[in-house]
């Protein structure tokens, strides 16, 4: 008989899954980290690679480019913000649950200072994240 995996949403099997997104996770950190310490311009996908200790091509299999991998970063905190949002009670004031659930997270992170560094990519970064009036559009219309 056959042995059975549980697959995820993309119908891999669920370490394969876990493996994929922990590798992800790790080069958009790593670009993150390296983008914050010597700004965009001076980082590399390669650099990136190297900091996430993976080789320079499984970069380029989960990345385009550098961008991309920064604001995979981003992309996760902006998802979680949402998520935290949509948890809140769907009676609450919108204008509450956005501030609630931005007091909620910054609670909830560890290192502040990363965090604000972060926010400063970001907004640096507007034009290209470009996203972030669209999750705020998408949550006030599902509210």
């Amino acid at each position: 008989m056959a042995e059975r995996f549980r697959t995820s949403a993309y119908g891999l099997p669920i370490d394969k899954f876990s493996a994929i997104e922990t590798t992800k996770r790790a080069l958009g950190r790593a670009a993150l980290s390296l983008v914050l310490e010597h700004g965009l311009h001076a980082v590399s996908g390669d650099a990136i690679a190297a900091a996430a200790g993976v080789a320079p091509r499984t970069f380029r299999n989960y990345f385009s480019n550098k961008e991309e991998a920064v604001l995979s970063i981003l992309e996760t905190i902006q998802n979680r913000y949402v998520e935290t949002v949509m948890d809140r009670d769907p009676d609450e004031p919108v204008l509450d649950s956005l501030e609630a659930a931005a007091i909620e997270l910054v609670e909830a992170t560890e290192d502040r200072e990363q965090l604000a560094a972060r926010a400063r990519l970001m907004e640096q970064n507007l034009a290209r994240v470009g996203q972030s009036s669209r999750v705020v559009g998408g949550v006030t219309r599902w509210r």
